[in-house]
């Protein structure tokens, strides 16, 4: 049943979604930050909740507008469970603003299929993870992806190889700028400070290792099922679905250098993920068995949000 619900692109599909991580944002924050909720921190609370939620619009709009899935709402859905599943991250303000760029950023790099626009689309896409970076630092390890999208679509133009490297002088330069403007000519670049870096350590791997790791392989195999049986389908689909692939190991190896010891880490492997999941399980026939991997991964989930409240 609840893959009839959710195999539709319907508003209501949407609606729901929304006020699911609504509540679950709001029960994150209060149950493990009360203070959160104080009159002083209210309009940021709200104003991050409200970014949050732009996001998954954001993440549907790329979806249905690039037709990286077939016509349903099962993308959405799974990229909103996640977040119960790394329910710190609903606790990071920095992390969710980080994201929503880097959505804005994959916007227009998967737009590059149109094969319009290329330069600015280039040019856009590395601004957006410049400035993601200003919040998470470790997005910059997303940087070659406008490399990768050009390479694949338009590698024979000069030019526009040399458009990433003018969005970051660009984006240098307002940098130096701002810093002129307040006098603090410190603080851009204490941004970018990596001395801090800390891998796993045993308790931490203990910790973490069981949850992360069942989610990164629950995502790659269902990438490798998702390739295996789009193996007829048309070329071009095929090949924004491979760097998709190069979207996820990138966001991966992010995780592995941003808070690797939480959750929090694999928070950018969110939307490739959600859309390699939505591939495998429209190709499951039977109804029955779609609605209990769904019904599976939303136990699954929740259980863990509410494990992780009840252990805090």
């Amino acid at each position: 049943m609840i893959s009839s619900v959710f195999g539709k692109t319907k508003p209501i599909n949407t609606v729901l979604v929304l006020s699911f991580l609504a509540v679950l944002f709001l029960l994150s924050n209060w149950w493990w930050d009360p203070d959160s909720f104080s009159l002083q921190n209210l309009p940021l609370l709200f104003l991050t909740l409200a970014l949050l939620l732009l996001s998954v619009l954001l993440m549907n709009f790329v979806v249905q507008r690039n037709q990286l899935t077939a016509a349903h709402s099962y993308a959405q859905l799974f990229f909103v469970l996640y977040f119960a599943l790394f329910s710190e991250v609903l606790r990071d303000s920095g992390a969710l603003v980080a994201l929503f760029f880097c959505l804005l950023a994959l916007r227009r790099l998967i737009s590059m299929h149109s094969l319009r626009g290329i330069p600015a689309k280039v040019f856009d896409a590395t601004l957006w993870i410049l400035v993601s970076s200003l919040f998470v630092n470790w997005t910059l390890v997303l940087l070659p992806l406008p490399m990768v999208y050009l390479y694949f679509y338009e590698p024979k133009e000069i030019r526009n190889w040399l458009v990433p490297f003018a969005a970051i002088i660009t984006f240098v330069l307002i940098g130096l700028g701002v810093s002129v403007l307040t006098g603090d000519f410190a603080a851009l670049w204490n941004t970018y400070d990596f001395s801090e870096l800390r891998f796993w350590t045993l308790p931490d791997w203990k910790q973490t290792a069981f949850r992360q790791g069942g989610f990164m392989l629950l995502v790659l195999v269902s990438m490798l099922l998702s390739f295996l049986k789009m193996r007829n389908t048309g070329s071009g689909r095929m090949l924004s679905l491979r760097l998709i692939s190069v979207c996820l190991l990138l966001s991966a190896v992010l995780g592995l250098f941003w808070r690797p010891w939480e959750g929090a880490g694999l928070l950018f492997v969110f939307f490739p993920a959600a859309i390699f999941m939505s591939r495998y399980l429209e190709t499951v026939r039977k109804v029955w068995l779609r609605d209990l991997l769904l019904w599976s991964v939303i136990a699954l989930m929740l259980g863990v949000f509410m494990a992780d409240a009840i252990l805090k």
